[in-house]
């Protein structure tokens, strides 16, 4: 079945790793992973963060996952590297205040531009679409943060690298 819009191609694509995943950290996020948001940059110790750098044929990638376990807080946000910098593609969340896995993606043809508006709104300038809308959603409340690093990874559609096992001796 295809996949109508081109960004979400793009989400759903198969990405491998390029780099080594960090490790979680309570340090504030580094700028070339946050450049957009420095709010995400300041230090606290509520939040904890990983990031990846991955990518598909033709794309670089940036996974960042933030976690507040204290109020339930789950994101995971894919940045596509774009002209100009960054731009979000999807943020994959779960909310204390209303469980349940959900993403926010401007889902059309138009890539978002880099940036703080990517986050907000879709390059036509309406609100990011949900997915699911409503009910029925699974939820990683609770969970560890490496279980929730995996639910982002798996949907994400991100592992390692497929590596050549050698040649076959005869």
């Amino acid at each position: 079945m295809e996949v109508l819009g081109r960004v979400r191609r793009l989400i759903g694509e198969p990405k491998f790793y390029t780099d080594a995943a960090q490790s979680w950290s309570i340090d504030p996020a580094p700028s070339r992973y946050t450049p957009f948001t420095r709010s995400m940059r300041l230090p606290s110790v509520d939040w904890t963060w990983r990031a990846l750098r991955c990518a598909s044929t033709g794309n670089d990638y940036v996974l960042l996952c933030r976690v507040n376990m204290r109020v339930g807080n789950y994101q995971a946000w894919l940045l596509m590297e774009v002209a100009g910098g960054l731009t979000l593609m999807s943020r994959l969340e779960d909310h204390g205040s209303h469980p349940g896995l959900h993403i926010h993606s401007a889902c059309g043809d138009e890539i978002p531009e880099a940036g703080t508006d990517s986050i907000r709104s879709a390059p036509t300038g309406q609100k990011l679409f949900k997915v699911p809308n409503r009910g029925g959603r699974r939820t990683v409340q609770g969970e560890t943060l490496s279980l929730f690093w995996n639910t982002a990874c798996k949907i994400y559609r991100i592992s390692p690298r497929n590596t050549s096992q050698g040649e076959l001796e005869v």
